[in-house]
């Protein structure tokens, strides 16, 4: 148990070295209770070893996870080693994406300190030229469209990570690898409701219908499939009792 501690300790602080010898624009905190995601986790972390250039584009409704995907993608892909630089950008606007590129020029990049930052289409040019001479990361979180981030792009080299609602092909012109993100699938609903120290059994019906029924009430979704399970614990209710609550209601409101 002590050794299990050390190592435990000994991998945080070599975590922390990492992000320490690189230039960082963090993203947001992962979330507790993420779980799933481990076909797609495998399969881009395995395409990112190589270090061609490569976009890739989490797409899927709006809450079904793609941004903290993402989080769990940027803070693997940090702790290889492989990046001199790691930058998280927000793009539900344009002036936000902006602001977020504009600071890495505040970071202490050689070649940087020069940038015009009242200039900003010649900053952004500047910036992207730079960064692109090195093994760089970038997210662009909640994109639009392949033309709301083009500028931004690193064009030599460099994995970017996008995130967006939109899945219409004809939007994306650029060279991407797609993931389509759905719906929590039965392992996922498992994993996500032991997070929260529950079961999910039914004493009429089987683990499976119990599943299906989740998956119709709350569409795979695993935000409101979090807030439910904490729900469920909170008021000490067996999962499958509340599903039956839920549809009971359902029933009472569509007669």
């Amino acid at each position: 148990r002590v050794a299990g501690m050390l190592i435990e300790e000994e991998n945080k602080k070599e975590k922390m070295r990492l992000r320490a010898s690189m230039t960082l624009i963090p993203g947001p905190d992962q979330v507790s209770f993420f779980v799933g995601r481990e076909k797609v986790v495998k399969q881009v972390l395995h395409e990112l070893k190589d270090t061609s250039k490569q976009v890739h584009l989490l797409c899927g409704h709006g809450g079904i996870g793609k941004s903290q995907l993402a989080v769990r993608l940027f803070d693997a892909l940090i702790e290889t080693g492989q990046y001199s630089h790691a930058f998280w950008l927000d793009c539900q606007t344009t002036e936000q994406l902006k602001i977020g590129y504009m600071r890495i020029a505040e970071k202490n990049i050689p070649g940087l300190h020069i940038v015009d930052k009242k200039d900003i289409k010649s900053a952004i040019q500047t910036i992207r030229e730079r960064i692109e001479t090195e093994s760089c990361l970038l997210v662009f979180d909640d994109v639009s469209d392949s033309r709301a981030v083009a500028k931004f792009l690193p064009r030599t080299q460099g994995h970017v990570i996008l995130t967006s609602r939109n899945s219409k092909t004809t939007d994306w012109s650029l060279e991407v690898k797609r993931w389509s993100i759905n719906g929590f699938v039965d392992e996922d609903l498992v994993q996500l409701a032991d997070k929260f120290n529950l079961s999910i059994q039914s004493p009429k019906d089987d683990t499976k219908k119990c599943m299906e029924h989740l998956k119709t009430e709350f569409s795979g979704y695993p935000v409101v499939l979090a807030q439910f399970f904490s729900y469920c614990r909170e008021m000490d209710y067996e999962v499958a009792v509340c599903i039956e609550q839920l549809r009971r209601r359902r029933r009472s409101l569509d007669e």
